[in-house]
């Protein structure tokens, strides 16, 4: 069976010492904590440094033509670069030859070809204020299950940082923080510190905000369950989020499952489009503008290339919904969901507040939806939204103050009926999978007509 990948990112606590032979950790004297604090800090920003040069060298020798004797000399050492930023002797070989990696990778595929096109005028660049993330590849990281909890632990320092320093390991270990909401990550975290989930790389990152707030992710690959016969009885809601693209919720013989689980990476598909938006808003203005000199063949040309740029933004559009709507599929897949309740883009479901409102093509994702659920066999249900998301999921009272105001608060339900608090895209969801939601509403509406009149 294909193993699937996934990048698992969690909240990390104060470091650490670990010893990996013996399987230890203890925890570190205050100076020690501050001093590993600060080379973290000096390690992001020699790495971040050293991957932007290694780009600038890269495109001078690729696209400029220019030979750099550097560039060609360096090849599994980086030490010369690391020496003049005055950083090597607390960063080892291992993180410097991530770093060339981290390098090439942006002169390879796709991105690649975008990168050495004409007309190129900003490299892309690592923050060099010590939040860029540090790489670790497998040999440097182990998961371990200790006193209840999990660490992450990383190889971090060459041994002669660690003489001179007065540190007792070169490997740091850090505490995983989940949310207690957040059960099934922890759940899939024990599956890997157990070793039935296999881990790759790693990488830790400072915030930009708080002092000393780090976050972690890894890489795991794991065998998917398999997929359960769909029954008529288990029921998949799917709510059009507001940070999300989609969150879903199951129901099986009306009893809710506990969890509800938003799909799709909406800042990955965001960002992917906005650089062909200013890819597209760059040749327009070239295109357009007074004076430029564009006519005959250069002005054919320019226009051949902003249809070419619409017609992959268009396709970016469609392939993430196809890619949010085989989540939710396979979800469904997982769970022997038969039936699949989706908003009625018709009745006001696409809310524009929502993600999908806002930055996407709402219809395009219901098009892949419906596809997907014809493809499983499942029943595709097209219900009405309204006041699913201001009615309480818990005791089903349905008040739009269950819903604050504001721009942090809209993410937010909390019931003033019952005190029920949870992520309102959540919330929305687990009333989306009960099957006669619209039936629920439609009574509570005819028995309180004059109220909710009072309140619009």
């Amino acid at each position: 069976m294909t193993k699937a990948i996934k990048t698992m990112t969690f909240g990390i606590g104060k470091p650490q010492a670990y010893f990996r032979r013996a399987r230890e950790i203890k925890p570190l004297e205050a100076e020690q904590g501050k001093l590993v604090y600060e080379s973290l800090r000096n390690i992001s920003k020699c790495f971040s440094q050293i991957v932007n040069q290694m780009i600038a060298l890269k495109f001078s020798e690729t696209v400029l033509g220019i030979p750099v004797k550097e560039f060609t000399d360096f090849k599994t050492n980086y030490k010369p670069i690391a020496e003049r930023l005055g950083f090597y002797d607390i960063i080892g070989s291992g993180i410097l030859n991530q770093a060339n990696v981290l390098a090439l990778a942006h002169f390879s595929g796709e991105h690649g070809k975008d990168l050495l096109a004409r007309g190129i005028r900003q490299l892309p660049t690592q923050r060099t204020d010590g939040t860029s993330p540090i790489e670790y590849y497998n040999p440097a990281v182990n998961i371990v299950e200790h006193e209840k909890k999990i660490f992450l632990c990383v190889c971090t320092y060459p041994k002669k940082f660690i003489e001179d320093s007065g540190l007792p390991t070169q490997w740091l270990a850090f505490p995983m923080n989940f949310n207690e909401s957040d059960k099934s990550g922890l759940a899939q975290m024990k599956r890997v510190a157990s070793g039935e989930w296999e881990y790759k790389n790693a990488r830790i990152q400072r915030l930009a905000y708080g002092k000393n707030k780090w976050r972690g992710q890894l890489i795991v690959s794991y065998e998917p369950q398999p997929f359960k016969p769909l029954k008529e009885n288990v029921v998949m809601g799917v709510d059009l989020g507001i940070n999300t693209p989609a969150t879903v919720h199951i129901r099986t013989d009306g009893a809710g499952e506990r969890w509800s689980r938003g799909v799709g990476d909406g800042r990955g598909l965001l960002a992917t489009r906005q650089q062909y938006k200013a890819e597209i808003e760059r040749w327009r203005r070239a295109l357009t503008t007074k004076g430029a000199g564009l006519s005959g063949q250069a002005r054919t040309n320019t226009q051949k290339k902003l249809k070419e740029l619409k017609n992959k933004e268009k396709n970016v559009v469609k392939n993430g919904a196809k890619t949010v709507a085989a989540q939710i599929a396979e979800i469904a897949r997982r769970n022997g969901a038969g039936v699949w309740q989706f908003e009625d883009l018709q009745k006001g479901g696409m809310r524009e507040n929502s993600w999908i409102a806002r930055h996407w093509a709402p219809g395009m994702l219901l098009d892949a939806v419906r596809w997907q659920a014809s493809q499983c066999g499942a029943e595709l249900v097209l219900i009405d939204p309204a006041y699913t998301s201001q009615r309480c999921s818990t005791c089903g009272h349905i008040d739009r103050a269950n819903r604050p105001k504001g721009k942090k608060g809209a993410a937010e339900f909390t019931c003033i009926a019952c005190g029920h608090h949870e992520n309102a895209d959540k919330n929305a969801s687990r009333n989306i999978s009960i099957t006669n939601i619209a039936g629920i509403i439609s009574e509570w509406k005819e028995k309180s007509t004059p109220a909710i009149a009072l309140n619009q």
